[in-house]
């Protein structure tokens, strides 16, 4: 036991223990899951803002097209002094309608004649419209299409844009531009990391108090092993922790079998320490028992061996018996020869 016990306090404890265990399988799949979750929902979020830019944007440019067919009759035109004119009215340099606009809902618009920023709210970086700038040559095919374009990252003026263009349309057909409407892209991605940031804050949170219960779960079950490990070092009066025994879930009942394997440890103990008592009791009753029998058969050994000693002593008398009568009986032969003997010279005598 000694040995067994010196084993087991002498061996290396390892580094990924069984509740480590537990909170890694248990937050592993939580961190992946939160991790897929930011991801996809990121761009889940980011797809939609654009969604939502996009009809935002389209609002603006329907509205501005729809505005200047309602307010102004007739085709664009472009007359021999190069201002553009919608029906009889000129639109050129009139940027009331669309600085309006740009006032109430933040977003860029631009009027484009051709392949031609007529008038714009855009301004460049040093200052002032940039009024007069074309549109790359892929954008302007795109729109000759008639069809409405939605560009996610457009370049206008070193700053990229959300672009919508809405064509301008007259009545043969025939597309002689297109309301440009534009929002920097730079505040779309800072309100989508911004929620992302939120979505994963909420993730952390969420492992982080995952983490707690399993921690706590883990710490459980540590107490229940460092009980039974007292148990199993012999330590069979470690007091048990009331406030585990008092758990209503599955560690709960496992702490409160380890109790009760305490108690009947305790009890076979002390049932083969009471019995060990008696037989210690009943060893030393034998042993006095055997030392009384010892001593009794030495008497019984010294007896035998006196009486062994008087039968020998006995048979060497009788030998000397025997062999003393044996002689008297050859002297008694002698003296019947002589006797006999004696009578024939009698009878001899008497005869004579």
């Amino acid at each position: 036991t000694e040995n067994k016990k010196t084993k087991v306090k002498g061996k290396k404890r390892p580094f990924f223990t069984i509740s480590k265990k537990i909170l890694a399988l248990s937050l592993l799949p939580m961190i992946i899951v939160c991790a897929l979750v930011a991801t996809v929902g990121s761009r889940a979020l980011e797809a939609g803002i654009e969604k939502q830019i996009e009809k935002a944007l389209q609002i603006v440019g329907v509205s501005v097209d729809e505005t200047y067919t309602n307010l102004y009759e007739g085709d664009y035109t472009k007359d021999k002094g190069g201002k553009v004119r919608k029906g009889g009215t000129s639109i050129s340099g009139e940027t009331q309608l669309i600085d309006g606009l740009q006032e109430k809902t933040g977003f860029q618009v631009s009027f484009l004649y051709g392949n031609m920023r007529l008038i714009t709210t855009l301004t460049k970086p040093e200052g002032g419209r940039i009024n007069g700038t074309g549109l790359e040559t892929e954008i302007y095919e795109q729109i000759q299409t008639g069809e409405p374009l939605f560009l996610k990252d457009c370049d206008i003026s070193e700053v990229d844009y959300y672009v919508y263009y809405q064509p301008l349309i007259n009545s043969d057909g025939s597309v002689i531009g297109a309301i440009e409407v534009a929002t920097p892209v730079q505040g779309v991605q800072d309100t989508i990391h911004t929620q992302v940031k939120d979505i994963i804050l909420i993730a952390v949170v969420c492992v982080l108090v995952a983490a707690a219960l399993v921690s706590v779960l883990s710490r459980s079950m540590v107490k229940t092993k460092h009980f039974l490990g007292r148990i199993v070092n012999g330590e069979l009066d470690a007091e048990p922790d009331e406030k585990q025994c008092r758990r209503k879930d599955e560690l709960g009942d496992v702490y409160r079998i380890s109790v009760k394997l305490q108690k009947t440890l305790r009890t076979i103990v002390t049932d083969i320490k009471d019995s060990a008592d008696d037989l210690t009791t009943s060893s030393n009753k034998l042993i006095k028992m055997a030392q009384d029998t010892q001593e009794s058969v030495h008497d019984v050994y010294q007896a035998v061996g006196e009486i062994s000693e008087g039968a020998r002593n006995q048979a060497d008398e009788t030998t000397d018996a025997n062999t003393n009568v044996v002689r008297i009986g050859e002297q008694i032969e002698y003296i019947s020869d002589k006797v006999n003997s004696l009578t024939d010279y009698a009878g001899r005598m008497a005869e004579a």
